[in-house]
């Protein structure tokens, strides 16, 4: 491409992993200061205390932790499962490990459109539920079924083509 070397990669001060941990840490610090000078300057339509940014409600809490503790859980298990698979597939070689991550990655321009589809579907259920109206909710959900059903269609035909042709 012609580019120099030098505004490709850019070496950092040397300190590797730990020189990336520290810089995250450093981001994250200056965002959460920043984000307290922000809200309690009552610039915002949100006017919070420094009080209402270190106390905790023990309820929310342990409501956030009961609802998120079993998707979290769910999600290690995945990437345990994955690191698994791809050990195990690395001992037939690079060719087979390089097939199957180019494998995912097809799968993975699957997966963008049917989790958004989801994660709409999963909000319409919610509001729909909490307004009494399970009927509505209940279309949301085959309404979702049919799009993501039309659209793996859609996928599966274009990919029978590129294999035949």
């Amino acid at each position: 491409l012609g580019v120099v070397e030098p505004l490709i990669t850019f070496p950092g001060l040397g300190m590797g992993v730990a020189g990336a941990a520290w810089a995250s840490f450093i981001a994250i610090l200056v965002l959460f200061i920043l984000g307290l000078w922000y809200f309690t300057r009552g610039r915002t339509y949100i006017r919070l205390g420094l009080r209402q940014f270190f106390t905790w409600h023990w309820g929310t809490i342990c409501r956030i932790l009961r609802i998120g503790t079993p998707p979290a859980i769910g999600e290690n298990l995945n990437s345990v499962a994955q690191i698994a698979v791809g050990r195990v597939l690395n001992t037939y070689g690079t060719a087979v490990f390089a097939a199957t991550s180019v494998t995912n990655l097809a799968f993975g321009l699957i997966w963008v459109p049917v989790g958004g589809i989801m994660h709409a579907v999963v909000t319409l259920v919610g509001q729909n539920l909490g307004a009494n109206k399970p009927e509505r909710a209940r279309q949301s959900v085959l309404g979702a079924v049919w799009m993501t059903a039309i659209l793996l269609v859609i996928v599966l035909a274009a990919a029978a083509i590129s294999v035949s042709a």
